[in-house]
């Protein structure tokens, strides 16, 4: 019984260590993109990126190493890692990430002109329908109270259908005494 790896399992081992590399690569790319997102400039929370980058990498290089190797540290898996990063990094990240931050860039302009727009209605409509709440409260006989965004009419008890129905408390919000 033999303890140690064939040669065409480590070549293997090996090309799937570069590929994990490569797609670790692409995660620490997406992260970029989604703190640029989130935050408008992907240097503002570099460290932070970095450490939740660096935690995912050692969990994916532990189950890595658990999967195809036994737990078996060894060092051409890591190797492997760091030439499927480098390829990922000099040859496809120049190329794509510039190219993605100036449509993000770009999106965001016409998000923000939307969202104005919206915004604007929304206070506009929130003008008009307090303006509304005031000249209601004015004509109405029973004065109105507003508790929690809610308008109503306040009144102690209220017959509905024979039941005699009591509101919780007087009008500074304290229980009515029984």
């Amino acid at each position: 019984m033999s303890y140690m790896p064939t040669l065409i399992f480590q070549l293997v081992c090996f090309a799937y260590s570069a590929g994990l590399g490569f797609s670790l690569g692409i995660v620490y790319d997406l992260s970029r993109m989604l703190f640029f997102i989130l935050t408008g400039n992907d240097k503002k929370h570099q460290v932070l990126r970095d450490i939740i980058y660096l935690l995912f990498c050692l969990l994916a290089d532990f189950i890595f190493v658990l999967v195809m190797s036994n737990g078996q540290f060894l060092l051409y898996i890591f190797i492997g890692q760091f030439i499927g990063l480098a390829v990922y990094f000099y040859s496809v990240s120049p190329c794509i990430f510039p190219a993605v931050r100036a449509a993000i860039i770009h999106l965001r302009g016409h998000v923000a002109a939307v969202y104005g727009k919206i915004l604007s209605i929304k206070t506009a409509l929130y003008k008009k329908t307090s303006k509304k709440m005031c000249r209601i409260r004015k004509i109405c006989k029973k004065h109105l109270h507003i508790r929690h965004n809610i308008v109503y009419n306040f009144l102690r008890e209220t017959i509905f259908d024979g039941l005699i129905l009591r509101n919780r408390g007087d009008e500074d919000g304290k229980r009515e005494k029984e």
